[in-house]
């Protein structure tokens, strides 16, 4: 008898253990852990925030520096890229086992020919198969490289003068006098160039260039170039670039239309010459961004006295900064159809030239050249190691935004000493502004690449400003507003986060300054680059409401399907908004934990219930997230923000030995440890109804 006993309580426990395994395994496969928690946040739309987010700038291929000095042209015309090798690294060109190491002698003499490796940059560029081989450009470099021979003119401690063409013995001793000086200042302030074939020579080569003009093809002419190839040993192979490599440090200047005399362009390729060497000796350093390689090239002109040209930045200059300071620092223009590429030019110059002048002169320079980073970074670095140790890259750029702008003016120098160029006399000032009106509703689209500037002039009248910033790309953004009158200047900076997309911006007393500017810089979201050298970048929208009636929504709901892993904003009202007054609508959902816009739209009037947006499915995806909504109609501009809520959907973990809130199919909401108690009591009752039922027959 207690035998059969122990056999029906054993059997209906595991019956028991097995539906409720089943049952819970049903419910964990198909249930989800909903969790929604509402956070406070107290914001002061008016308060300057500052960027405290790292950023990454990345380094791109090495590329050769091409100067062209444009006469009715643009700078189009660019060297090919080559393997990049380090000392202390293993060659890997095509033709390792064979290479030339043989190195110079340093026995020049002066009426010496010598055989060099030049380019023709026509046929490098013309698009034409000039040598009927079949291949058109690209790396055929039998195509465009040619010898020509120089003869030595001129031996100076440092430089060698070799020419191929007639030039007279004044400008040959102009030239290399000035070759000297050179080679003394620049080597002072960023170090000595590199010595690959051991003959203690800087070669200045000098001959009419071969480009389209020396052709006779439109206006476009390289006045000089540095090509790194020449510092790597020559290989064996004439597929191979290192085939055509002189193995000497090189600089090129032309002499048809160009002044070799002129010193703007032997200095500036001497710092090109300079900077590949600090990369080239450092196995850890990276290749150095283009804008900051030839801002420094063009600061090396100015320090030498030889320029640069007011060319690249005058106000009264075509395709200028001065014209187009809306151009990116950070994005060199090579390709685009902007043609923005001279006013890149004269952008990193000025962005140099604050440097210099703001943060250190010359020893900031020889610590830029040595950083192992690049661009921000590198840049961030160096003041970081010099005793900026608060500096970052971005307020370094955002005072030389402010500076391009009070530049302009000779008013109140006294009290922009942070926000000028030291020199007055240098006379740099912007032409090119927009312009803000005040008819309402004032609604004023405008763009910039990343890194780029945007100067809007307000010409406003009310005595009191009000401005909303609505910035529609998901990146961060800069916004200085300059006020100044003939004793007062006030600035005011704003950091619009890459999560946040609308700024309030409030000013009192507005008539008592005469001078109104608003500075809107865009940057780049964490997940890209924040320079690419061949490309500008899209355009970053903005826009801006100047005067607005403003009124703040503070009805409005968010509705979370836990089942759809969905959300959407509902029953946002404002008496009197409805369909027929509201004439433009917006939302979006962000993500605040990724900084990012998950989805964004226009929303939807429903009779009776208000305005609501569509339904954004999240497929499961963790964070926290903020509803913001704006309506516009003839006279005001509506606002809604919803408080922070966040959201986890995830899936069940049947092998969690965590207590696990799932949900049936009729809705209710059980547990594990509750399921395994209701079987426990049903097996201790049907054992405790045995024991009875035998204890009783017995005693019959």
């Amino acid at each position: 008898m207690w035998k059969k006993i122990v056999q029906s309580w054993l059997t209906f426990f595991i019956v028991l253990i097995l539906v409720a395994g089943i049952f819970n395994k049903t419910a964990v496969t198909n249930g989800f852990h909903t969790k929604i928690i509402t956070q406070v946040r107290n914001v002061d739309d008016k308060d300057i925030t500052v960027n405290s987010k790292p950023f990454s700038l990345l380094s791109r291929d090495y590329s050769p520096s091409t100067e062209s000095m444009s006469i009715g042209g643009s700078h189009t015309l660019r060297l090919p890229k080559i393997p990049l090798v380090k000392t202390g690294e293993a060659f890997k060109f095509s033709d390792q086992a064979s290479l030339d190491l043989h190195k110079s002698s340093t026995a020049y003499e002066l009426g010496q020919t010598m055989e060099f490796w030049a380019i023709d940059f026509y046929k490098m560029n013309n698009g034409k198969d000039d040598d009927s081989d079949g291949v058109i450009d690209g790396d055929d470099y039998n195509e465009y490289f040619y010898k020509e021979t120089f003869t030595i003119r001129a031996i100076t401690n440092n430089t060698v003068i070799a020419v191929a063409g007639d030039v007279e013995n004044d400008t040959i001793t102009t030239l290399a006098s000035q070759a000297e000086e050179v080679y003394d200042v620049e080597t002072g302030i960023y170090g000595p160039p590199l010595d690959v074939d051991s003959d203690s020579k800087v070669f200045i080569l000098v001959y009419d260039i071969k480009d389209p003009y020396y052709y006779g093809y439109g206006f476009n002419f390289i006045s000089g170039y540095f090509y790194a190839l020449h510092e790597y040993p020559k290989g064996s192979n004439p597929n191979d670039i290192t085939y055509y490599s002189n193995y000497k440090e090189i600089i090129n200047l032309d002499l048809d239309p160009s002044n070799v005399t002129s010193g703007d362009t032997l200095s500036h390729e001497f710092e090109h010459l300079v900077h590949f060497s600090r990369y080239y000796e450092d196995p850890s350093a990276q290749q150095e961004s283009v804008w900051v390689d030839e801002g420094l090239a063009m600061l090396s002109e100015y320090l030498m006295g030889y320029g640069p040209s007011e060319f690249y930045y005058s106000k009264d200059s075509s395709g200028s900064f001065g014209q187009h300071p809306e151009v990116s620092l950070t994005h060199w223009d090579y390709y685009d159809q902007k043609r923005r590429v001279i006013a890149n030019y004269g952008a990193a110059f000025l962005f140099m030239l604050y440097l210099y002048e703001q943060y250190g002169g010359n020893e900031t320079l020889r610590a830029l050249i040595k950083n192992p980073h690049v661009s921000g970074r590198g840049i961030e670095e160096t003041l970081q190691s010099r005793g900026y140790t608060n500096v970052s890259f971005q307020e370094v750029f955002r005072n030389w935004t402010i500076t391009n702008y009070l530049n302009s003016y000779s008013l109140n120098k006294s009290l922009t000493n942070s926000y000028s160029y030291d020199n007055v006399s240098f006379g740099f000032s912007l032409n090119s502004f927009e312009s803000i009106a005040t008819n309402f509703p004032n609604t004023f689209s405008f763009s910039a690449p990343p890194w780029g500037t945007q100067y809007i002039r307000l010409e406003i009248t009310q005595p009191t400003f009000t401005m909303l910033f609505n910035a529609t790309a998901n990146v961060p953004f800069l916004v200085t507003l300059i006020l100044q009158n003939s004793t007062d200047i006030v600035i005011q900076r704003y950091f619009i986060p890459e999560s946040q997309e609308i700024q309030i911006i409030e000013v009192p007393d507005f008539t008592q300054y005469t001078d109104k500017m608003l500075i809107v810089s865009p940057l780049t979201s964490n997940s890209e680059k924040d320079y690419d050298d061949e490309n500008p970048g899209t355009d970053r929208a903005f826009t801006v409401y100047v005067n607005i009636n403003f009124i703040k929504i503070e009805n409005g709901e968010v509705k979370i399907d836990s089942q759809n892993q969905s959300v959407k904003l509902i029953h946002l009202t404002l008496e009197g908004w409805d369909e027929n007054s509201v004439f433009s609508t917006s939302y979006q959902l962000m993500n605040v934990n990724q900084e990012s816009v998950v989805a964004s739209g226009i929303l939807k009037y429903i009779n009776g219930q208000g305005w609501e947006s569509d339904e954004i499915n999240l497929n499961g995806e963790k964070g926290t997230y903020i509803f913001r909504a704006t309506l516009t109609n003839n006279t005001h501009v509506a606002l809604y923000e919803s408080p922070p809520f966040t959201i986890d959907f995830s899936e069940k973990n049947e092998s969690s030995s965590e207590s696990t809130r799932i949900q049936t199919t009729t809705g209710v909401f059980t547990t594990i440890p509750t399921l395994t108690a209701y079987v426990t009591l049903i097996s201790l009752a049907s054992a405790t109804f045995w024991i009875r039922k035998l204890y009783k027959k017995r005693q019959v």
